[in-house]
């Protein structure tokens, strides 16, 4: 997140984030393509892949852009956070997961963790100038939620890595074409080595690495618990700032942790043993 903030100081929001997304669907096609030997998709897959592809990858990312440029980090950490509940609330509306009480205990205990370490650690300002980023980012958060509960089935039928190539390959195509005008206009001479490095390092990394680690464990462990273990973001960001930039961890976050570790833990013991495995994968 911070790199990517850095990088907004050379580049325009939708510029960046057209030629980031673009770069990561065909990144992610290329390997689906050199793994499976073919791509292959069936008709009414492929619409709600185009479907989640432009909430997930079009929508979220020019709301969560422009959010970013506009409120600040710790405001972005916690309101995400929010997608926690929006997941839960979808898949078990949805009936995808049935969530025991000690997972809405669970829920409750880390979303009180990340409130307790971005209230210490961020200077937080929900008015004002930041409240236009505010709501972006809140609105990103419903749409990575969406994109979450709603791609969950179809993981029976296809790989990670196949989902998300497919998603962010759609969505990035809407995007870029969105984004354009901004792309087109770049000053491409004057921009720095380093803005390029960022740009590099979040088309592989934060966009087509993590995407699929994110899928995986959607597939594996569901769409609430996965979106319980994203709380674990602004702890990591708050041991890293300790280690590399030598600011001080306060009580306040310290508990904020416990809090976090607590409500993860708690979901893990609501997992249902007997729940039935997932159907198993068509091949391509």
């Amino acid at each position: 997140m911070s790199l990517t903030k850095d990088a907004l100081t050379e580049f325009t929001p939708m510029g960046f984030n057209g030629l980031r997304m673009l770069l990561a669907g065909l990144l992610l096609l290329g390997a689906t393509g050199l793994l499976a030997g073919k791509i292959q998709v069936e008709l009414r897959d492929l619409k709600k892949m185009v479907a989640l592809g432009l909430i997930g990858n079009t929508i979220y990312q020019i709301f969560f852009i422009h959010g970013l440029d506009l409120t600040k980090a710790g405001n972005v950490g916690l309101l995400l956070s929010s997608g926690t509940i929006f997941t839960a609330l979808l898949s078990h509306f949805l009936k995808h997961e049935v969530l025991k009480k000690i997972v809405w205990v669970g829920i409750a205990l880390s979303m009180t963790g990340v409130i307790l370490i971005l209230t210490e650690s961020s200077d937080l300002s929900f008015g004002g100038g930041t409240l236009k980023g505010d709501l972006m980012i809140l609105m990103a958060a419903a749409c990575w939620s969406v994109y979450t509960v709603y791609s969950k089935p179809l993981l029976a039928h296809y790989s990670p890595l196949q989902l998300t190539a497919y998603t962010i390959f759609s969505g990035s195509v809407f995007l870029f074409l969105i984004s354009l005008p901004w792309v087109a206009t770049e000053p491409y001479r004057s921009i720095s080595l380093r803005a390029y490095l960022e740009l590099a390092y979040s088309f592989t990394f934060a966009i087509a690495v993590a995407y699929v680690f994110w899928f995986l464990a959607v597939d594996k462990i569901g769409s609430t618990r996965t979106a319980i273990y994203g709380n674990l973001v602004p702890l990591t960001a708050l041991f890293f700032a300790a280690v590399l930039l030598g600011e001080e961890i306060t009580s306040f976050q310290i508990l904020g942790g416990i809090f976090i570790f607590a409500g993860i833990y708690l979901t893990r013991l609501g997992r249902d043993p007997d729940a039935p495995a997932a159907i198993r994968r068509r091949q391509y």
